[in-house]
Formats: C-alpha cells, structure tokens, sequence
C-alpha cells in the first residue's frame, strides 16, 4: 500500500520533468495519458482502503528520532487515506484530468479567440506538481507533511499565474498571489510550531491536547491560513488579478 501512496506522488513528478523533454506534438496527449493513470492509480487506492472507511488507515513511513522528547520518535512521513480524504482525492485527480483536457486545445494556437503555442512545456511542468502537491495535501497524515505540501502549492500557483512572462500584468498578478498566499502559509507554521511545542506531536489528533487559549489560537491561524489560500474575504484580491 505505501508503494501506492508513492507512486501517487512520484507520477505526477515524472510527467512533469516529461513535460520539460517531450515533443511539443505529443506532449499534451503524454499529460493526458499520464492524468489518466493518476486517476486510476486514486481509484486503485481507495478500493484498497474502503473497507476501513470513514475511519481509515494510516501508513507512518518515516519518523524524526530527535524531534521527540519522550521514547516515542515524532512522526513525520507517512500517508492516510479516510472517508474525507478519499473525496478530496478523487476530485483533485478528476479535475486535474479536465484541466489538462481543456488545456491541450486552450494552451495552442487552435484556440482562435487566444492563441498561445510557447511556454507549454513549462506550463504543464507546472500543472503537474500543482496536482502532485494536492494529493500529497489531501493524503498527507500530520500537519508537517500537510505544510510541505501546501507551499508547494503556493508555488505552483505563482508559476502558473505568471505564465504569460511577457506581461507585466500577468507577472505582478503571480507576484501578488504569491506574497498574499505565503503570508497565509505563516500563519499555518507558526500553528503547527504551537500545536508541537505544546503537544510534541504534529498528528492531526494533536488538537484534542490543546486546550484554552492555545487551542483557540491554533485554530484561528490554520483559519486565516485557509482563508487567504481560499481567496477569501478580505483575502481575495489576488484571485481576480
């Protein structure tokens, strides 16, 4: 099972560096073919992990010995799947699929209203990580993980809003979502150092040790985290630019 979990982060990995070498021909029916097989690995998956629902399991794969403070080593790496994870799953890899679909009309010079026939290697290079790093938020199994995952989201995000590099409108629209979107992101780390100082755990379930005004806190920074990743009023500016 953990093999599964690793190749539904490695694949969109290599379809991206795939992107970058492949000929400009076949390079978008190649990202198709590999969000297909993404999509199947994510069914594959969840039909192994189904009958566990909605509790789920979870697949520790690496521990920091030297985070921890007690005999028990921190964990760190792993991956989880549930009820909830398998929804998100599912949608991510689905629209993913969609979106590079519509991308391989859109992003060339067939599409009459916008031509556009350069820069598709490194817009599907970035397109897959963004996928890749949303299956790895939606499977990741602690907070830590979660970060990692998050950030690179973030820039993917500013890669992709700037694509267009010619435009100064299109690079100070990335520009913006990328300081906007990572000064959330600090409000999620300064979250997870208080949920591991106070608890030595980054677990989701972590949560439940906190209590009084650490909880509150912890809670309201994954809030604006969230808020500003979602476009979120008074956060939304940078998602109309």
């Amino acid at each position: 099972m953990t093999a599964l979990f690793v190749l539904l982060l490695l694949i969109p990995a290599l379809w991206a560096v795939l992107a970058l070498v492949s000929g400009k021909d076949i390079r978008g029916f190649a990202m198709v073919v590999g969000a297909i097989f993404l999509l199947a690995l994510a069914v594959w998956a969840i039909s192994l992990s189904f009958p566990h629902f909605p509790g789920g399991e979870v697949w520790n794969v690496g521990s920091y010995p030297w985070l921890s403070a007690g005999p028990e080593p921190v964990n760190v790496i792993g991956f989880q799947l549930d009820a909830l994870s398998s929804i998100m799953l599912i949608v991510i890899v689905s629209m993913g699929l969609l979106v590079i679909v519509f991308s391989t009309e859109y992003m060339s010079s067939r599409n009459l209203e916008h031509p556009s026939g350069d820069g598709t290697a490194r817009y599907y290079f970035w397109l897959m990580l963004f996928i890749g790093s949303m299956v790895g938020v939606a499977i990741s199994p602690n907070f830590l993980m979660l970060l990692w995952f998050w950030e690179i989201t973030t820039l993917c995000s500013w890669q992709l809003i700037s694509h267009y590099r010619e435009r100064t409108k299109s690079v100070h629209a990335g520009l913006k979502a990328l300081i906007m979107t990572h000064s959330g992101g600090l409000f999620f780390v300064m979250a997870v150092v208080i949920l591991y100082t106070r608890t030595g755990s980054f677990d989701f379930a972590a949560l439940k040790q906190l209590q009084g005004t650490d909880l509150w806190i912890v809670l309201f920074f994954f809030l604006i985290a969230a808020w500003v990743k979602a476009a979120e009023v008074p956060f939304f500016t940078w998602l109309p630019d």
